[in-house]
This record gives structure tokens, C-alpha cells and sequence, in this order.
């Protein structure tokens, strides 16, 4: 597929996929920071001021990575800082891991307590984002720079 096709399609990704579920991701981070805090500074919780850092900077290291490719192609892919791989990485996996225990608790028969997760579930709520996440990886593995434009197997 040739680049600027394959950029078009990263851009509408990010408009259709990204985009909303960063304004949800959004709303659930302040949730999270809301029930993380709970009774004051003092008495944090923890794990869901976790899961509200993975998220936010998931989410910007993955908003980076799609503008990079779409305005610099594979080159800036390529070039760009391996930490925003790292942290758009593990938000990855933890939406993929949190949609896996959500789906699995609504289809069987024992539910999970979701609720004692400290806000586990919520990061299903990313499970969209996973598909521009991907395009973006695929282009930075699988583009060679002798491929003209079009994306080859190694």
C-alpha cells in the first residue's frame, strides 16, 4: 500500500477510533483520579491514580506517534523517541488485558468483581484505539526504506 494512502487512512483512524475514545478515556481518567483521591490527598488510592497515569500518557504517546506518521511519514516512525513505543505499548496491552477480563466476566456464568479492581474495567474503553495503535506499528515494523512507498514483509 503506498504511504500516503496508508496516512490518509491512519488520519481517519484517528478522527473515527482516536479521537472518541480519547474523550472517553478522558471522563473515565477524571473518574479514576476522582475515586483515587477519594477521601483527600492523604488517603490516595493507589492503583487507580495507576491505571489514570497509564492511561493519560498512553493516550498522548499514541496521539504523538499518529500525528508523527501522518504529517512525517515512515521516516519520523522510525526516528522518534522509543519511550512514546514504550508508554502507547502499555496502555495498549492493559486496554487489550481490561477488554479480555470484561468480556470474559460477561460471558460467564461467575462474573468477575470488576468494581474491586480499582478501575480495571474502564480501560476496556480503549479497546478502539488499538486499531490505529496497530496500523502505526505495522507501518514502523514492516515499511523498509527500500519498499518506495510500499509497505513489504521483512
Amino acid at each position: 500500500m503506498p504511504e500516503r494512502f496508508s496516512r490518509i487512512i491512519v488520519a481517519l483512524e484517528a478522527l473515527v477510533l482516536l479521537a472518541p475514545t480519547s474523550l472517553i478515556a478522558l471522563w473515565a481518567a477524571v473518574f479514576l483520579l476522582g475515586s483515587g483521591l477519594g477521601d483527600g490527598v492523604r488517603h490516595a488510592e493507589p492503583i487507580p491514580l495507576v491505571f489514570f497515569l497509564i492511561s493519560t500518557m498512553s493516550l498522548a504517546c499514541g496521539w504523538v506517534l499518529v500525528v508523527d506518521f501522518v504529517a512525517g511519514g515512515w521516516s519520523r516512525l522510525q526516528h522518534g523517541p522509543i519511550l512514546l513505543w514504550i508508554f502507547a505499548a502499555s496502555g495498549a496491552v492493559l486496554s487489550l488485558a481490561s477488554a479480555v477480563v470484561v468480556l470474559i466476566s460477561e460471558l460467564g456464568e461467575n462474573s468477575l468483581p470488576l468494581d474491586n479492581l480499582g478501575g480495571f474495567g474502564l480501560m476496556a474503553f480503549g479497546a478502539p484505539a488499538l486499531i490505529p495503535f496497530a496500523h502505526v506499528l505495522l507501518e514502523r515494523v514492516l515499511r523498509t526504506p527500500n519498499s518506495a512507498g510500499k509497505l513489504e514483509s521483512p
